[in-house]
């Protein structure tokens, strides 16, 4: 902020709007990469809306339902799901109705250090 009377020159004033403008321009470019990041994203959890078969999130974004949500994913594309606390919910839908793979099985295919840190 200047305050004041100052007397500066031609020059001077022109380095200082061409600094603002670079300032005004870097915050405008900033701005658009944030608007376009917000859109990728938005696209993004619609592409996994349609994924899941839900059209708005029914449920808050919990640990239980993002959980049920890469559960629910993993099922619908074939592959056998375990989760470590069956008895979690998110909603009035259990972990435990989606999981199919039990400790036995898991550790069949997960290695000792890996099943120890999913129990």
């Amino acid at each position: 902020m200047i305050t004041g009377l100052s007397y500066i020159d031609d020059q001077a004033l022109d380095d200082i709007r061409r600094k603002a403008d670079g300032f005004v321009g870097e915050l405008q470019r900033l701005t658009l990469s944030l608007s376009k990041r917000v859109e990728e994203l938005e696209e993004r959890v619609s592409r996994l809306e349609k994924l899941i078969g839900i059209s708005e999130l029914v449920f808050p974004l919990t640990h239980e339902c993002v959980k049920l949500m890469l559960l629910s994913m993993d099922k619908q594309l074939g592959f056998s799901v375990y989760t470590a606390d069956p008895s979690k919910t998110c909603g009035n839908v259990g972990l435990s109705d989606l999981a199919n793979m039990d400790k036995n099985a898991l550790s069949r295919y997960a290695g000792l250090e890996v099943f120890r840190t999913a129990k």
